[in-house]
């Protein structure tokens, strides 16, 4: 159960995570900037706590957590990841509010697991594979922009379940809802 609190912080170029959290630890990331990490910049397990405002994530995959953790992304730019930029798996919930989400190598948003992901007046653009891809979850999508992938806009697999409102979908090489 520990805690982290970064200001104004450059984490860049580490050979593991930039943020490993694990057993009911918390982090705080405002107005940071993280880059080029060979692991996750944040990577939570077993009830870890993640908050992240007004901060750049790129190059590098932004997140994985799973087991029942809780994130939030505010105000984030995340973009250039050679993976999945945002994953999370195992009842793990996400939230991201006011982020632009673009230019990742594969997906943009992966949810497995019986985990919740809710995306407000974001942007989702630019992805090589599926920019959405959601196995055993849930997704909620308002007031957001989903564009310009090479492939599928969302994909909803083995029992997931979507609400889409307000939003503008456009632009994908395949069916962009699947």
């Amino acid at each position: 159960e520990s805690s982290l609190r970064l200001d104004d912080c450059d984490v860049f170029e580490n050979v593991g995570n930039a943020v490993l959290l694990l057993n009911s630890s918390d982090v705080v990331a405002e107005d940071c900037r993280f880059h080029q990490n060979d692991m996750p910049h944040f990577a939570g397990k077993t009830n870890a706590f993640i908050t992240v405002r007004r901060s750049t994530l790129a190059k590098g995959k932004s997140l994985y957590a799973l087991d029942e953790s809780n994130v939030l992304f505010e105000q984030c730019h995340i973009h250039d990841s050679e993976g999945i930029q945002l994953e999370v798996q195992q009842q793990t919930k996400m939230y991201i509010h006011q982020c632009t989400i673009a230019a990742g190598q594969s997906n943009g948003i992966k949810a497995s697991g019986q985990s919740y992901v809710e995306i407000t007046d974001s942007q989702v653009s630019d992805h090589r594979f599926p920019q959405l891809v959601f196995d055993d979850s849930q997704l909620i999508v308002r007031n957001c922009e989903l564009h310009s992938g090479q492939a599928n806009g969302i994909i909803l697999e083995n029992v997931a379940e979507g609400f889409i409102e307000d939003t503008f979908i456009s632009n994908h090489g395949l069916p962009q809802l699947w």
